[in-house]
């Protein structure tokens, strides 16, 4: 288990301090908090973890697609 701090896993997950603390006040990230109102400490596993679960696959439109969809509208 490697725990990391706020700044630290940030910068692993490349998103700002202002979206880690959303993020958690929301609890929709995973973390560590020994104490209520205490320092806040992520898992890196849990993080890879919270990661693979929000990944998305790529959906490209084509050029029919788009037609189609402008037909629609």
């Amino acid at each position: 288990m490697e725990i990391m701090s706020r700044a630290e896993a940030c910068a692993y997950l490349g998103i700002s301090r202002n979206t880690m603390t959303q993020l958690t006040n929301e609890h929709k990230i995973p973390f560590i908090q020994y104490v209520k109102g205490g320092a806040i400490k992520f898992d890196r596993e849990s993080l890879d973890r919270w990661i693979k679960t929000r990944e998305v696959q790529p959906w490209y439109m084509t050029a029919e697609t788009h037609r189609k969809r402008r037909k629609a509208i």
